[in-house]
């Protein structure tokens, strides 16, 4: 039953993930999809901690990725505690709040994946879901409605990079199995539809919307402004607050370009945003975690000297993982990034890596109180963390719908004093679910 219900969880995830591209109401808008990511990645993990109550044991999964991703997590906390902009630190889509959760969703994943023995068709609703907007993107693509929806959001290249990643997976994974021809049936449909998507854009993004990005030497010079004080740089200005790295260390020569007036949020790609914002703690982190990818596709020592299978060699469904994490991981050192494909890369890397179960069972001690007969221990412990779970997800709730309302009292409805007056209920409402944020 809690297996079925962990499925359903994940599979309404990876179908809501690609169709928060849209710009339909609120969905363009990075926050919603910050806000998806901390509900579902609580709702697996409320299922996943129930199953361990009727297993009556603990089970942790290890894999090589453990370490980097604690250190990252525990960097990002660090940074953002520290920066000067502490509530924007922890509340920006780009924030330490964004990433714990996304560490979270990677250690949850794989303790699901794990146990229940998923595979790649695990990952069906996500392939749907995205062909769903590559039909989309590719209808826009004869209309001039595309001129607005390839500049909703903000970071439509995130959308190509994620389109062609699937796209990968979908034909790497039919390649690896069936070999030449390969593609088959409705995944050859869902392939040629990511893959014509991703072109589209790229296409678009190369001429007639081509993307706006800090230069380079730019973006190093910042890096070295801030490297001038011992704590920028090591944690940086703080997750999410590149802009003050930016107003604070642009050099100069900056408002000689034709870039001058423009305030940019980011750096010229994710990693050196991460050096920016986090700091060369956090850079040295994230090269900690692409080195352990990389090593993790061959066949090395791994835990307890044990070796895993070389997937270049391997007949499994591993070897379709590669490409698409090639893709993300070179996009992360050359773009700037989204939420969009850091979800991806994490759900891509929790499928990918080798896992090693450790199993701990609880002794089942018996408490009492006088006249009163106690639950055993075991049972009693989870509890706690299962009603903290089931917290968190009341004010996630709270938050996106609060949201939903703020973005909808801006959306322009009728006009005169009925417009105003719808704006101020939903702006009432939003404030009175969630008076904490902007």
């Amino acid at each position: 039953m809690l297996d079925t219900l962990i499925r359903i969880t994940f599979n309404v995830f990876l179908f809501l993930l690609p169709l928060f591209t849209l710009p339909i109401d609120t969905s363009g808008i990075e926050s919603d999809k910050q806000i998806l990511l901390i509900i579902f990645s609580l709702l697996l993990l409320l299922f996943a901690a129930c199953t361990l109550i009727f297993a009556k044991k603990i089970t942790w999964t290890r894999t090589p990725l453990d370490l980097p991703f604690a250190a990252l997590a525990t960097i990002y906390l660090v940074s953002g505690v520290t920066s000067q902009n502490r509530i924007g630190a922890f509340t920006s889509p780009s924030g330490a709040t964004t990433f714990l959760f996304l560490v979270l969703l990677y250690y949850t994943l794989t303790h699901i994946i794990a146990s229940g023995k998923w595979t790649i068709r695990s990952l069906k609703s996500l392939f749907i879901s995205s062909s769903l907007l590559s039909l989309i993107i590719l209808l826009a693509s004869f209309s001039p409605y595309v001129t607005n929806y390839l500049g909703f959001g903000g970071n439509s290249i995130s959308i190509a990079i994620f389109l062609l990643a699937v796209s990968t997976l979908l034909g790497s994974r039919f390649f690896f199995q069936y070999m030449i021809p390969g593609i088959k049936g409705p995944t050859g449909i869902m392939f040629a539809l990511t893959a014509l998507a991703a072109l589209v854009l790229t296409f678009h993004l190369f001429t007639d919307r081509r993307p706006v990005f800090l230069p380079f030497s730019f973006g190093w010079t910042i890096i070295m402004e801030m490297g001038k004080n011992i704590q920028t740089f090591l944690l940086g200005v703080g997750p999410g607050n590149f802009l003050f790295a930016y107003l604070a260390g642009k050099p100069a020569s900056l408002n000689a370009t034709p870039l001058w007036n423009i305030l940019f949020t980011s750096s010229t790609s994710f990693v050196l945003t991460i050096a920016t914002e986090v700091g060369f703690l956090g850079f040295l982190a994230f090269v900690f975690l692409t080195r352990n990818v990389i090593r993790s596709l061959y066949m090395i020592p791994g835990i307890n000297g044990k070796k895993y299978i070389n997937i270049f060699h391997h007949k499994g469904a591993n070897r379709a993982y590669i490409l698409p994490l090639i893709i993300l991981f070179l996009s992360l050192y050359f773009f700037s990034s989204s939420l969009l494909t850091l979800i991806l890369l994490v759900i891509l890397l929790a499928f990918a890596m080798p896992k090693e179960e450790l199993h701990y069972t609880i002794p089942g001690i018996r408490y009492t109180i006088p006249g009163i007969k106690g639950p055993k221990f075991r049972e009693s412990l989870i509890i706690f963390p299962i009603l903290f779970i089931v917290f968190l997800l009341y004010f996630a709730f709270r938050m996106y719908f609060a949201n939903v309302f703020y973005r909808q009292a801006l959306l322009p409805y009728g006009t005169g004093q009925a417009n105003v007056l719808r704006a101020f209920t939903l702006s009432e409402k939003a404030i009175s679910l969630n008076p904490y944020m902007d």
